[in-house]
């Protein structure tokens, strides 16, 4: 679950990063 957790956060983090760029 854990592991689960982390890869989200990291998808979640490349999101907001792409999200950032774009602007």
């Amino acid at each position: 679950m854990a592991e689960k957790k982390k890869r989200r956060a990291q998808y979640y983090a490349a999101v907001e990063r792409k999200e950032a760029e774009r602007t």
